[in-house]
């Protein structure tokens, strides 16, 4: 990790995004304390969490369990 972070910010790099959304070629992420807008520069892209690791765990846990919900009401249908 990078010593020149203040304690407790951490980088993300972008295959670990776990919530985004895009905006305008824009990458904001989400976590439960704050959200911090980065650059478009998407090679270089770094993400910087002030997470509590709980809150970051609680929230991606909520999306999947949303998104396997979504999953199998797709498949009742399908049948």
């Amino acid at each position: 990790m990078d010593q020149s972070l203040p304690k407790g910010m951490e980088t993300c790099y972008a295959g670990e995004i776990s919530m985004y959304t895009e905006r305008e070629n824009r990458i904001q992420v989400a976590t439960l304390e704050k959200t911090q807008l980065i650059a478009k520069d998407f090679s270089e892209l770094r993400i910087h969490f002030w997470p509590d690791e709980r809150a970051l765990k609680k929230v991606v846990t909520g999306k999947e369990q949303r998104m396997t919900e979504r999953a199998k009401k797709r498949r009742r249908r399908s049948i």
